[in-house]
């Protein structure tokens, strides 16, 4: 439509808008900039300008479960230690088995019919030696407390016991005990009762307490010609030297561990009746060591088990603690996206309001509508 302008007439400008229709147009840019500042303000109002903060709650509960974590790996370090405990145990009796093999040959080279007697005594002394290192190994096992094969105490002939918690925080615990791995005896002396026990190699007897002080002659010592008399049915037992009738010590002798003697007491191997028991007792002795072997089996399977169940329990907790913070890291990174999203929409609304009003576009607006020719 064309409006020819003019002062006058009803064609004109003048006459198609009124006074009141040109100042409500007036007012449309104040309009929409109370408007866009409306929209600015709702946008501003929705920012959250507090930084995002992790839940208590999820924060408590993944530091439950890093604290039982530590708590539980505490308990597996134990168990480590008593799995290599154990373990080195195990590999300690395939030792000792070893040297009672070894100790059964130097019993069948004696039983030789070509044997002579110096040879007999040769292998007796290769027996004692083997017999001592069992004993070596036994003692110096482990430390005291810790020693599942034997004891560093001379008067000892027990294993000790190991303990080990099972759960965090909790007075449960299981243990092991170990079995006496070693060969020895006591003699306690008739009449005085002094009980009397060899030294590492059966050279000699000595009468407990034995102190480190004490004089290396000490005690009775064991002569290739005494004469011992052993009834293993009793026990009763007495050493007797070379063109003497009365014996040096006389007693009752009780065998502790793999029950296996010193050659003196197997008369230094020169009969073959005493190189018969000697050879029974160690086939006995290798018996008791597979028995021991066994337990010793069980053991590692036992702590074992506890150890795998602990590292399970370690592994839920800590994979329970990453996945409660990357759940909550992902919650702040959402409400960190949503405040900057509101931030956005304030700024444009903001600039959109303001170049609404100084651009003029209610005017550009007019003259796209109607085509005004002067």
């Amino acid at each position: 439509m064309v409006l020819p302008l003019g002062t006058s007439g009803a064609g004109g400008l003048s006459s198609a808008f009124s006074t009141v229709g040109l100042e409500l147009f007036s007012l449309l840019p104040d309009a929409a900039a109370a408007r866009g500042l409306s929209i600015a303000a709702a946008a501003q109002d929705s920012i959250d300008s507090r930084p995002v903060e992790q839940d208590r709650n999820i924060e408590l509960a993944v530091r439950q479960a890093e604290r039982e974590a530590k708590d539980l790996s505490r308990i597996k370090f134990k168990l480590d230690t008593v799995t290599g405990i154990v373990e080195r145990a195990r590999d300690k009796l395939d030792e000792i088995r070893l040297l009672l093999v070894d100790m059964r040959k130097a019993v069948e080279l004696s039983q030789l019919s070509t044997a002579t007697d110096d040879e007999k005594r040769t292998q007796a002394n290769i027996f004692d030696q083997k017999m001592g290192l069992i004993n070596i190994k036994v003692r110096n096992f482990g430390t005291i407390g810790n020693n599942l094969l034997g004891s560093q105490f001379r008067d000892v002939f027990d294993a000790d016991t190991i303990t080990f918690p099972i759960r965090p925080n909790s007075l449960q615990e299981d243990s092991i005990t170990g079995l006496f791995a070693g060969s020895d005896f006591t003699i306690t002396q008739d009449g005085t009762g002094d009980v009397f026990v060899p030294d590492i190699f059966g050279a000699k007897v000595q009468s407990l307490p034995i102190s480190i002080n004490d004089d290396v002659d000490d005690g009775i010592q064991l002569l290739d010609d005494d004469t011992v008399s052993l009834d293993n049915s009793t026990g009763a037992v007495s050493i007797t030297r070379n063109g003497e009738a009365t014996p040096v010590l006389e007693g009752t002798l009780e065998r502790k561990g793999l029950d296996v003697l010193f050659s003196p007491f197997y008369g230094n191997f020169l009969n073959d009746t005493s190189l018969q028991e000697a050879l029974d007792d160690v086939d006995s002795a290798t018996q008791t060591i597979r028995f021991i072997t066994g337990v010793f089996d069980g053991f590692v399977g036992r702590v074992g088990a506890r150890r795998d169940q602990i590292s399970s329990l370690i592994g839920e907790n800590k994979k329970f603690a990453r996945r409660v913070e990357s759940e909550n890291l992902r919650a702040q990174l959402l409400a960190q996206a949503e405040q900057q999203r509101n931030a956005l929409l304030f700024s444009g609304a903001l600039n959109s309001t303001i170049s609404f009003a100084d651009s003029g576009i209610l005017t550009t607006a007019i003259d796209n509508l109607f085509d005004v020719q002067i």
